[in-house]
């Protein structure tokens, strides 16, 4: 057939639109084998409901949206693949170059071949005003809502899905190639050296815990119990000049490291109300503590006396009952005379020596006691330290090696740092002799030994990390006695159990990733997509740690940043269902005609919804960031960034994934490179667009791999000819009635429109409020909890005991502290706490002080030089502060 401009193909010039009457509408259409054309008198519908662009890949499809047109009150419809309102397809005009968008075609201006000037029944009408697309009802005027998502032409959303539509390779490839080159410099990155001593690579590194990571810095407290200990030390050695001590640097181990003391519990496991002193019990303690006083490495640790042999323990239940060193390494069984000898004065003179450390609160003098405790002290400083604040930090490192065991080094050389003040253990000691990468067991594993208390798993670098040795309460149990309970505790101990939680915490995190990534399988029934969204969602964390350590210059790092992961995950895997799920929608838009169309849409959904989702998060902790909390503070800033950067890979790395996935497999339930396309059910969309056709010709690695499957299941072209106008058939208009959208709904989606939408909002539509009881009801509801919730909040009290960080059955449960320091007749040097006074003092100076190392530079005391204690008025007040200490009345 020719076109009234001539030729035998429709190539008009630009603009230009038949009115010849006589000639001949094209109708090219597309028949499925065995089908028919779909023709029906008074008009033309779409063979099998296929784009015409469909069986001809050099035509671009052209915006899929219907024009009214003036005529016929019942002829108010042209199909979108005739009548193009937006722009026409660039191939059809002769004079057509690249980039040369012909313009619209007024829908006044086309006259269709066979255009009845009347209604179907002759009698005439008047055109409609208005056609409503959905439903075929007209009234008003002739308006357009439908935003038009094919034009890619906006400045960003819209140019960004064009962009990922022409180099969807090369941007993932660039994204995934910058996120790993983050990663690995953040794991193999230069460290601070502050945040972990002796750590030569890896940036993102637990820092070492101290004392003060939670203390408020500029708070008074902290400042005061800063000057006062600088002063101190400040004076130190003109003070021990006065009073005839000796200046300069503190003998090796010649103090007590209460800190880092070890100490028993032991009681009867029934609770009976006899003595704990008998001859098995008693050697049961012994045996417990020879565990420690025997591990090679104790000699290291205990405190000296003055021939440099290790000091008895004054704190120890067991030297009161075997007085000499060797009596302790044998721990032979004493006799009932002996024990009742020695236990007789271990419960006299209570009040006026250490004895009441080792008896229960109740005990009388010259009585019985059913509990005692003892104590293991390690002496400081140590080997080639000046005193216990001396390099305080490395001197912790040093006791936890006792703790926890270390591999010997080369040459037999146990190495901590560079510029570590240690230098090892002096000649014979545990490394002396023995091949490089020997373990030396540390004394807590000795102890877990002794007792036959094991955790899951019993061994390696996660020992312990799913079940504690803890958790087992270490009991002995005695022929013809009651069982002897024995629980023990120790500051280096407790440390390494917060690490062995924290290693359980990560592997309950392995889990998540494991549980979200089956949903995201679930959810997009895709295996690539759910591996590929799990990949952006970890990455996220070395990603935003790399702008956090290296841009925003936070060197701080601890067990509470980790809990980010778990934050990532909902977020990141919420943001993926929304993309996909816009993804999928815009498959079903008959008004989206092209992919990058359905990127931009999706796009457009997926930056609007996840940004505000996003934006609350990162703000919450932005405020979070105030407090003066140092650990929350750093907390809250690297969480912040890290769902910033996994919004942006949202929106750059999940299109360009769900792209090349609908590529290659979307349509073909599968891979293309091995199934047939034509047998399997489509999961995304029905068929594949013409523009999706196009662009597996394009993509290499499909036209390298599948492009033979894809090109014999192409649909065959059908042409058909018609005179008559072009209606809106049945068919079309149910594929686009409400009943077809509900059609298309899942059981969710039928849930909350026909039970959830009419139970809470009834079902009368644009009913005043009182008639939506259900409505008001939740609001109030709401308002009420809000209320609750904000007296709750006012009546906040800071808490009033120890924090307790394990479980009831942890060994160290809340019982166990209470009974650690409550309970007995005295303390652990029999002696009431210390309140220390401090003059002369003006001020306290940090100025190179870093929050994010608060054991380091805590700073200098600034002396105030109007303090003169050889003036009469200030000696006068100084007399009277003391005579006030004296005199004030301690309560009891």
């Amino acid at each position: 057939e020719q076109s009234s401009c001539g030729g035998a193909e429709m190539r008009c010039p630009r603009g230009s639109v038949t009115n010849d009457v006589s000639s001949k509408v094209i109708v090219v259409g597309l028949q499925d084998e065995g089908g028919s054309n779909g023709s029906t008198s008074g008009g033309v519908t779409r063979g099998a409901d296929i784009p015409i662009s469909a069986a001809y890949p050099t035509l671009t499809p052209p915006p899929r949206k219907a024009t009214a047109l003036k005529g016929s009150e019942e002829a108010g419809f042209v199909s979108s693949d005739l009548v193009f309102e937006d722009k026409t397809s660039p191939t059809l005009s002769g004079t057509h170059v690249d980039g040369d968008v012909p313009p619209p075609i007024k829908s006044d201006e086309i006259v269709v071949e066979g255009f009845p000037a009347s209604s179907e029944d002759g009698t005439g009408g008047t055109p409609p005003n208005k056609v409503d697309f959905a439903h075929g009802m007209k009234s008003g005027s002739v308006e357009q809502h439908e935003e038009n998502w094919d034009d890619v032409s906006g400045p960003f959303l819209g140019n960004w899905s064009r962009q990922i539509v022409k180099h969807y390779y090369y941007i993932l490839l660039a994204l995934i190639a910058t996120c790993l080159a983050m990663s690995i410099f953040v794991m193999y990155g230069p460290p601070d050296e502050r945040c972990t001593p002796g750590a030569t690579s890896g940036q993102m590194t637990v820092c070492d815990q101290t004392p003060y990571d939670w203390s408020l810095p500029y708070g008074n407290a902290s400042l005061f119990k800063d000057a006062y200990l600088n002063a101190i030390e400040s004076v130190e050695d003109e003070f021990k000049t006065l009073t005839g001590g000796t200046t300069g640097e503190v003998a090796e181990r010649s103090a007590t490291a209460g800190d880092f003391s070890i100490t028993w519990i032991f009681q009867h496991e029934d609770g009976s109300d006899s003595t704990i002193f008998t001859p098995k019990k008693v050697q049961a303690m012994c045996k417990a503590e020879a565990v420690v006083t025997q591990h090679p490495l104790w000699k290291y640790y205990c405190p000296l006396a003055a021939d440099g042999t290790c000091a008895g323990q004054m704190l120890s239940a067991v030297s009161r009952f075997y007085p000499t060193s060797q009596d302790r390494v044998d721990c032979a069984l004493l006799s009932q005379a002996v024990i009742d000898a020695r236990g007789a004065a271990l419960v006299s003179n209570l009040l006026t020596s250490t004895n009441g450390f080792f008896v229960n609160e109740g005990t009388v003098e010259g009585g019985y006691t059913n509990a005692t405790r003892s104590m293991l002290q390690l002496g400081q400083p140590l080997k080639g330290f000046t005193g216990e604040e001396d390099a305080k930090d490395d001197q912790r490192l040093v006791y936890r090696l006792f703790a926890k065991g270390f591999k010997c080094g080369s040459g037999g050389k146990v190495k901590l740092h560079d510029g570590s003040k240690f230098k090892g253990f002096e000649v014979a000691g545990p490394c002396e002799g023995k091949p490089e990468g020997h373990e030396v067991v540390g004394v807590e594993q000795k102890v877990f030994d002794h007792y036959s208390m094991e955790g899951f798993p019993a061994s390696g670098q996660f020992q312990g990390s799913l079940r504690s040795p803890y958790f087992t309460m270490p009991l002995i149990e005695l022929e013809g006695e009651s069982t002897l309970k024995s629980r023990f505790y120790s500051g280096l101990f407790q440390q390494l159990e917060f690490d062995r939680v924290v290693n359980g915490d990560l592997n309950f995190a392995i889990l998540s990733v494991a549980t979200v990534f089956c949903y995201i399988y679930f959810h997009t029934r895709s295996a690539a997509i759910a591996t590929a969204s799990m990949f952006h969602i970890v990455i996220s964390l070395p990603v935003g740690y790399f702008f956090y350590f290296n841009v925003f210059q936070y060197h701080y790092y601890s067990q509470m940043h980790i809990l980010t992961i778990f934050l990532a995950l909902g977020i990141g895997a919420d943001s993926v269902f929304v993309y996909v799920d816009a993804w999928k929608e815009s498959g079903k838009m008959h008004t989206i005609r092209t992919n990058a169309g359905r990127l931009h849409f999706s796009l457009n959904r997926t930056a609007q919804s996840c940004f505000n989702t996003t934006f609350t998060t990162v703000m919450s902790f932005v405020a979070t960031c105030l407090t003066p909390i140092m650990p929350i503070h750093a907390f809250a800033v690297f969480a912040a960034i890290v769902m910033s950067v996994n919004y942006l890979l949202v929106i750059s790395y999940t299109p360009c994934v769900v792209y090349i996935y609908h590529l290659h497999v979307g349509d073909k339930g599968g891979c293309c490179c091995f199934c047939n396309g034509a047998s399997q059910t489509c999961r995304w969309q029905e068929h594949s667009e013409q523009d999706t056709i196009e662009a597996r010709e394009a993509d290499p690695a499909y036209k390298c791999l599948c492009y033979s499957k894809g090109e014999r299941n192409l649909p065959k072209p059908v042409v058909i000819s018609e005179e008559s106008a072009v209606r809106r058939t049945e068919s079309q208009d149910e594929r686009e009635s409400l009943e077809t959208l509900l059609s298309r709904m899942g059981k969710v989606e039928h849930f909350m429109y026909n039970r959830f939408a009419p139970f809470l909002c009834g079902k009368v539509p644009n009913a005043p409020f009182y008639k939506k009881p259900v409505a008001c009801g939740v609001i109030l509801f709401f308002f009420g909890y809000f209320a609750f919730m904000i007296s709750s909040a006012a009546q906040l009290t800071p808490p009033k005991t120890e924090e307790l960080w394990f479980p009831e059955g942890h060994m160290h449960n809340s019982d166990f502290f209470k009974r650690l320091s409550d309970g007995w007749k005295g303390t652990a040097d029999n002696q009431y706490l210390r309140a220390s006074i401090t003059m002369g003092v003006e001020s306290m100076q940090r100025p190179h002080y870093n929050w994010f190392f608060p054991g380091r530079e805590r700073g200098a005391v600034e002396w105030d030089p109007s303090f003169d204690l050889s003036k009469a008025e200030q000696q006068a007040f100084f007399i009277s502060a003391c005579d006030a200490v004296q005199q004030h009345d301690c309560g009891g």
